[in-house]
């Protein structure tokens, strides 16, 4: 199943009813049951949306999953986890974050920041919330405030 991001799944218009938002819980439920051997969930960092780049949140019907689920995050990237061992230091210096720095975000709260990476044209950073877990963001849209 892709596209599990607020907004999508469930719809934003679904999100005023509590009835709309039962049936896009339902119809999340009908999909995850038609797996017959293995479910893969996906929700992307960022979408393109009327041509600008915006930042997306994990459907909360991946945060309501069991805690036995299993979880991954297979982004791909090659984070900085603050070694120098041959990882690229440029995201780290162009943004002046670094493994173990404390932010705040607007809606995830207080939070670590696990590695900053590359992501085309963007810069990413990996923060583990206290409230919400682990986040990619986009740097340039994350809104984040460095707290030390």
């Amino acid at each position: 199943m892709v596209g599990l991001e607020q907004g999508s799944l469930p719809h934003a218009r679904a999100m005023d009813t509590p009835g709309d938002l039962e049936e896009e819980r339902r119809l999340c439920f009908v999909g995850m049951t038609r797996a017959e051997d293995t479910l893969l969930m996906t929700s992307a960092a960022s979408r393109t949306i009327r041509g600008q780049p915006m930042a997306t949140v994990e459907s909360m019907f991946v945060r309501e999953l069991p805690p036995g689920v299993e979880r991954s995050d297979r982004s791909g990237f090659d984070w900085d986890i603050g070694q120098s061992d041959g990882v690229d230091e440029a995201p780290r210096a162009r943004t002046g974050l670094r493994a173990g720095m404390r932010v705040r975000h607007p809606l995830f709260g207080l939070g670590t920041v696990e590695g900053v990476a590359p992501r085309g044209g963007s810069t990413a950073v990996r923060v583990n919330f206290a409230s919400a877990g682990r986040k990619t963001l986009i740097l340039e849209f994350a809104r984040l405030q460095v707290l030390g």
